[in-house]
């Protein structure tokens, strides 16, 4: 599926051959973003997959500290210098055409894509199946140490914190009767599935839209059609997006996006509510 906006020379959702194609274009910035799970089972940056084999000129940026904030919660968004040192060490301006992939869960690409939108960058494309479409496509790879960057400037300024949620605006949207959805799996939405956060379980009153069920078995997003019949009910309204710790909720906004509805991500997620005795959760 491959959907493009007014304000983009890219599609949003671009796919393996499209990438290959404009290798050489001279706004192009591929960056790559994957996470794994070590041995023991902690979150890092899969740069050693990067240096085994990658797109050819991608840069590798780690979500976990290059995109992140420091701090008790992962994952939330980075301070305008920290972003603004990101994007000129990967060689990315305000006019690139920043093209993101992942290598296994298609939410680490939607987490940057999420990020460099609320910084303001606007040509902002994910590769649709990620670095497994295009090794299955059969194009070439590169491995080795990085290349060099190519110098980037990209000018400090505060995220638009319109798109980003936090505990009052859940609360708020709960009252409103708005949409508040989970998009972990249905067993951690029900409880039933040990978690890693305080408190098992959901907001209370909110919905389940699972991350995976947007994505086919290889990875891609599902067509426009089947986007859209899935999204309907929560289509127009005001829509907040959480799950453990905002990466996951993210492909639910980018799906929303890739559709022409806002909304927005509540950064902290679970991470942040379960932690909070006061704020309401249940199981079931």
């Amino acid at each position: 599926m491959t959907v493009t906006t007014a304000s983009t020379a890219f599609a949003t959702l671009v796919d393996a051959g499209f990438v290959h194609a404009h290798l050489t274009h001279s706004a192009l910035r591929l960056l790559d973003v994957g996470m794994r799970r070590n041995t023991d089972g902690v979150l890092t940056a899969s740069r050693g997959d990067y240096e085994l084999a990658r797109i050819p000129g991608a840069h590798f940026l780690d979500i976990g500290t290059d995109l992140s904030a420091p701090g008790p919660l992962h994952f939330m968004l980075p301070d305008a210098a920290q972003f603004a040192t990101a994007m000129g060490a990967a060689g990315v301006t305000e006019t690139s055409n920043v093209v993101i992939y992942s290598r296994d869960n298609v939410w680490w690409a939607t987490r940057a894509w999420f990020v460099l939108r609320a910084f303001g960058l606007r040509q902002v494309s994910i590769l649709d199946g990620g670095f497994a479409a295009w090794r299955d496509a059969g194009y070439e790879v590169e491995n080795g140490p990085p290349p060099p960057a190519v110098a980037g400037h990209f000018p400090p300024r505060e995220p638009d914190l319109s798109l980003v949620a936090g505990r009052q605006d859940v609360l708020r949207a709960l009252a409103a009767g708005g949409v508040v959805a989970n998009a972990l799996s249905p067993a951690q939405h029900a409880g039933t599935e040990t978690n890693h956060y305080a408190r098992p379980g959901r907001i209370a009153g909110s919905i389940n839209l699972p991350g995976a069920a947007l994505l086919d078995e290889s990875g891609r997003f599902l067509p426009a059609a089947a986007l859209a019949d899935m999204l309907a009910p929560v289509a127009g309204r005001d829509v907040i997006t959480y799950c453990g710790g905002g990466v996951t909720a993210t492909a639910v906004t980018f799906a929303l996006a890739l559709l022409g509805h806002p909304s927005r991500v509540y950064d902290g997620s679970l991470e942040d509510w379960s932690a909070d005795p006061s704020l309401p959760m249940e199981t079931g």
